[in-house]
């Protein structure tokens, strides 16, 4: 169950939309990414964003490039660190692999990372199949503070 907290949206440049929210979250029987038991609640967050009419969602790789080109990472603190967050921390909460997994799961592909893992012997993680639950990356308070901050 998630419960928004804030959430902004950032017009950095014409046509570009940068949509962030911060949630409270709990999830019965969750663990983090380090097979601990996941708090009662913790923060997660999630962006998206889109370009004129043509891109949409999990475009970060589109809209930093524009982003860099026209100066706004030099000129807006904000938009800068929102991407930063963005790259980070974009659904904390939904990990398929463990801390250690995570080192060696580099590939967009479910599948790609699982053979990878495999052949690393890093598949099953003390008792953790790559895959076998949504594990939580807990956000430090520090950054979460920031982000409220930022989403005001």
């Amino acid at each position: 169950m998630k419960k928004l907290i804030t959430e902004k949206t950032f017009r950095p440049l014409p046509g570009v939309r940068i949509n962030a929210r911060l949630h409270k979250a709990s999830k019965e029987n969750g663990q983090t990414i380090d097979l601990e038991p996941a708090p009662e609640e913790f923060y997660t967050f999630s962006v998206d964003g889109s370009i004129g009419h043509d891109q949409f969602g999990q475009c970060q790789d589109s809209i930093s490039p524009l982003l860099v080109e026209h100066g706004v990472f030099l000129e807006n603190e904000e938009v800068a660190r929102i991407m930063q967050f963005w790259y980070r921390w974009h659904l904390n909460d939904m990990n398929a692999g463990t801390r250690d997994q995570q080192r060696f799961a580099c590939h967009q592909d479910y599948d790609a990372n699982c053979q990878e893992l495999r052949k690393l012997g890093m598949y099953e993680d003390r008792g953790y199949k790559y895959g076998q639950a949504w594990l939580v990356e807990l956000i430090p308070d520090e950054i979460v503070e920031e982000m409220k901050n930022l989403l005001k």
